[in-house]
């Protein structure tokens, strides 16, 4: 990606200029190209020119591999993917004309609902996250015909994760992340993750509820969606529904974006 310093060249230009050529000396068993998207985001773009340069890319790589594997990119919702949705349609239906030409598989990443959602992409909205690029393996993974891990397509899990990974179990207690004074613990505050294991709980886990009966006929309260968990006796963090916090072998703690526990 080229930044945006006021240069004119194209970013699928300078990619195909600095980069097909000594992959294609490579002789791979695998190459994955993609390219275009960010592109036909910029708002000045001769998209058939995109296509032509992602053609020649395509034609100069397909003969030097075992496979060729070719993706629509991934979108994230909003008002710059509703203006530029024509131009990333075209790209995309061109994508799909190059692989049968050239022999290529097709990894449909636009046409999955889950990877459109904002809480798949990075701060700067160009990137995808940890978790989303995880998806993104597998849906390549799968789309070589190889038996799936997981469903890569799956509505995002919003729920508070705990892996423990150490040798004995351990005590949390949950807190608003706005309380700092941390008097008073969230509801179902008090959580023991045993040795070795993960527990997941509900988005509302750690909400106040209101009587059953009352919640059918008023509104419910604010979900509680970013807490402070205190390991132990004195180890705090901040984390949000969606995320894990792991303990990990050695005692450390640490919060990011969740991913399945690797298979043994």
């Amino acid at each position: 990606m080229v930044p945006a310093l006021g240069l004119t060249v194209r970013v699928i230009g300078f990619a195909v200029a600095g980069f097909h050529v000594p992959a294609a000396g490579l002789g791979a068993d695998l190459v994955t190209l993609v390219g275009g998207l960010n592109d036909v985001l910029r708002p000045k773009c001769d998209v058939d020119e995109v296509c032509a340069l992602l053609e020649a890319s395509a034609a100069r790589l397909a003969p030097t591999c075992k496979q060729l594997i070719l993706m629509r990119s991934p979108i994230r919702r909003g008002p710059v993917a509703t203006r530029f949705l024509p131009r990333m349609e075209q790209l995309f239906t061109f994508v799909e004309e190059v692989a049968q030409r050239h022999g290529a598989l097709v990894v449909d990443l636009y046409g999955a609902s889950v990877l459109s959602d904002p809480r798949m992409w990075a701060d700067d909205r160009l990137h995808l996250t940890g978790e989303a690029h995880l998806r993104v393996a597998e849906a390549v993974w799968q789309t070589l015909g190889l038996p799936p891990a997981t469903e890569w397509t799956s509505p995002r899990q919003h729920r508070y994760r705990f892996r423990n990974l150490s040798s004995s179990a351990v005590r949390l207690r949950v807190y608003n992340k706005h309380n700092w004074l941390r008097w008073v613990p969230l509801p179902r505050a008090d959580k023991t993750i045993k040795a070795g294991a993960e527990n997941a709980y509900p988005e509302r886990e750690f909400t106040w509820r209101l009587l059953p009966k009352v919640e059918r006929f008023t509104v419910k309260l604010p979900t509680v969606k970013t807490v402070t968990v205190k390991v132990g006796n004195d180890i705090k963090r901040t984390m949000s529904a969606g995320q894990l916090l792991t303990i990990s072998a050695d005692g450390s703690i640490s919060v990011g974006d969740y991913s399945p526990p690797a298979q043994t």
